[in-house]
């Protein structure tokens, strides 16, 4: 975010403050340094955990507040979005199409997809990417015989008088904000350490963007 001629990380962190940390971080791990990288690692994580609070998931419960239904096409984009980031973080790359590991758009649907719900799997998850995401990013509507409503009782529903499926933004947001939960909680309070590098790889991505 630009504001007063300079660019912001999250609401509150300048990008310039975020890659001075990151050469500190650095320049701790050449020296070995563990104690003081701990310390740097929850903070640039913190950071990030911020970055899509504010950027993103305040901005959809605000939206969420005003029970409008006009709201469900954004709302379900911005859920696109935080599926790909979260696929980003979890595996440390830059664009969820990394041609370097082969990784593909769709990857991140069928991986993201079945930690929403017990009962979907990856085939849930293309078809997501199909009837959703593809179609709103592209052509800001949904696939055919796929439709947007906040008021069914599950997060995808067959409407089988219609022959609709339909998909429910704001069940599915509040099942990607759980997930978004559990994985800060295990980068910051379980120390899971691969999940640390690959946040803050994130960072670095976002921080020094070409």
């Amino acid at each position: 975010m630009f504001k007063n001629s300079l660019m912001y990380f999250n609401e509150k962190t300048k990008v310039d403050e975020v890659k001075l940390l990151l050469q500190t971080y650095d320049q701790l791990d050449k020296e070995k340094d563990k104690n003081e990288i701990y310390g740097l690692e929850g903070k640039l994580i913190t950071i990030m955990k911020e970055r899509i609070y504010s950027r993103y998931l305040r901005v959809a419960k605000e939206c969420l507040k005003l029970r409008n239904d006009n709201f469900g096409f954004m709302l379900m984009s911005v859920n696109c979005i935080l599926i790909e980031l979260f696929y980003q973080l979890e595996n440390g790359i830059d664009k969820t199409n990394d041609h370097v590991s082969n990784n593909k758009i769709e990857d991140a649907f069928k991986v993201v997809i079945p930690k929403l719900n017990s009962d979907f799997n990856k085939k849930t998850g293309l078809s997501f990417y199909k009837d959703v995401r593809c179609k709103l990013i592209h052509q800001a509507q949904t696939n055919k015989n796929v439709a947007l409503s906040n008021e069914t009782p599950t997060m995808i529903y067959p409407y089988k008088a219609g022959g609709y499926t339909v998909y429910n933004p704001e069940l599915f947001f509040y099942q990607i904000e759980k997930i978004y939960k559990e994985l800060f909680d295990e980068a910051l309070n379980q120390n899971n350490k691969l999940l640390k590098c690959n946040i803050i790889e994130k960072v670095r991505n976002i921080a020094f963007k070409g």
